[in-house]
């Protein structure tokens, strides 16, 4: 499978990795303490969509890149950061969707 980038946009498919991870792992912890079974449907979906929450707040936070001027004041640099030719900036908004559905739909 081939990967396109630039620059930090490798940085989504990283945020998306630690986040599911991170989520999965903290979903098989509370479960083994609050004792609930996390093979009933619609709770690992439940627990992607909090993931691709994290991941697109994650990705919001990081998805522009400063630098420090002669005075200190923080100006913005305008470098394209894409992933998969969609950039960085347009992202965040990509997972909250993402997120939103799996969430609502292990609901419904």
């Amino acid at each position: 499978m081939i990967i396109f980038w630039k620059n930090k946009g490798f940085a989504v498919l990283l945020y998306i990795m630690f986040s599911v991870i991170g989520t999965m792992l903290l979903a098989q912890y509370l479960s083994k303490v609050y004792d609930f079974d996390l093979s009933i449907s619609g709770r690992i979906p439940f627990a992607l969509g909090i993931a691709f929450f994290i991941a697109a707040i994650w990705t919001y936070l990081t998805k522009n890149d400063y630098y420090k001027d002669r005075e200190g004041n923080k100006v913005k640099m305008e470098i394209d950061n894409s992933f998969f030719f969609i950039k960085m900036e347009y992202w965040p908004y990509i997972l909250g969707v993402i997120g939103f559905s799996l969430m609502i739909g292990s609901v419904l």
